[in-house]
């Protein structure tokens, strides 16, 4: 009996210790489940919260995608609008250019016509002029020849008037000088003829030397009126050489403008048909660039919005199921607790 009551306090003082460790372990098992519950309260409101500010990020940015759908559509019917104004515009001031081009070449051919008309007429006139000038400059030689001719004859008709007058007086003087010396008669007779000898051998000579002269002077005179006439001749040649020349080099010149004007209108339409070509390439390229800028931005934007939308379906997938992994972790902590109160029941109802 001392055995068995000993044994039966020894199994009482193990099933209090054990009893005591129990309610140990049961008050810590509580405590870390009412930690836990805390905690999966705790996560769970953090994960609502994240639910909802990624539900809200995702109404902003679809409303921000919504509000730029439709400035995008403002912007496009802006710009169409914008490119057929351009267009219109563009149109009337080509027409507003060609039609002062149009006047503008229209009062240069008729200045042109009316200065080739008056450059036609002062070269008339210049010509007209230049043969006036020829045939007074011949008439006046002729006029000054004749007029020279007149004073020679004059005074080759005083000079033998004068010869004859002084004759005349010699003649008298003689008569005189032997009517008062007739006494020296032989003398004066000797005298006298030797003197008329003498007179008549120095008229002789004097007519031949003035015929000489005449001759000489008339030679000379031809001469130098052919000169003069050849200078002039060669003058007006070279006149007329040089102003031939300036009609040619005026004509040349006047065809080089001609075609230099023809080739700066042909080179400023190529010019602009290239520029216009060019602007058209340029602006077909923009728009391509803009169309693959815009395509390049809204890929960009909408990979972004996949990636942060597939994040965020990763995000409530991985907390989907690490709230599925703690609650089936909590069911079974919540089996395993029922089962251990259900033992620590029955070992005390024992």
């Amino acid at each position: 009996n001392t055995q068995n009551t000993a044994q039966a306090a020894a199994a009482a003082q193990a099933a209090a210790a054990a009893a005591a460790q129990s309610a140990a372990k049961e008050a810590k098992t509580a405590k870390a489940a009412a930690a836990a519950e805390a905690a999966a309260a705790a996560s769970a409101e953090a994960a609502i919260q994240r639910q909802r500010s990624a539900v809200l990020c995702i109404q902003q940015h679809w409303r921000a995608f919504l509000a730029g759908e439709a400035q995008r559509s403002v912007y496009m019917n802006q710009r169409i609008a914008s490119v057929i104004i351009q267009r219109y515009a563009r149109g009337w001031l080509c027409r507003r250019d060609y039609s002062r081009t149009r006047h503008a070449a229209l009062c240069i051919q008729l200045h042109w016509c009316a200065y080739r008309s008056g450059s036609c007429v002062r070269q008339s006139i210049d010509k007209q002029r230049k043969a006036c000038i020829v045939i007074q400059l011949h008439w006046r030689a002729f006029k000054a020849g004749k007029e020279q001719s007149q004073a020679f004859r004059t005074q080759r008709h005083a000079v033998l008037t004068i010869q004859r007058w002084w004759g005349s007086v010699v003649e008298s003087r003689s008569v005189r000088r032997e009517y008062q010396q007739k006494q020296k008669a032989c003398c004066a007779i000797q005298q006298q003829f030797r003197a008329y000898s003498a007179m008549r051998v120095q008229q002789a000579l004097y007519t031949r030397e003035r015929n000489a002269c005449a001759v000489l002077q008339r030679h000379a005179r031809g001469t130098l009126a052919r000169r003069e006439y050849a200078r002039q001749r060669n003058a007006a040649v070279c006149i007329q050489h040089h102003w031939r020349a300036y009609a040619a080099m005026r004509l040349q010149r006047t065809h080089y403008t001609r075609k230099r004007n023809a080739c700066i209108v042909l080179q400023a339409r190529m010019r602009g048909v290239t520029a216009r070509h060019e602007y058209s390439r340029k602006r077909q390229a923009a728009g391509c660039i803009q169309r693959y800028w815009l395509s390049l931005r809204l890929a960009r934007a909408e990979r972004v919005e996949y990636q942060r939308k597939r994040q965020a379906c990763k995000t409530l997938q991985q907390r989907w199921r690490a709230r599925k992994l703690m609650a089936n972790q909590r069911s079974a902590f919540l089996m395993l607790q029922t089962a251990a109160v259900a033992i620590q029941r029955q070992w005390r109802q024992r």
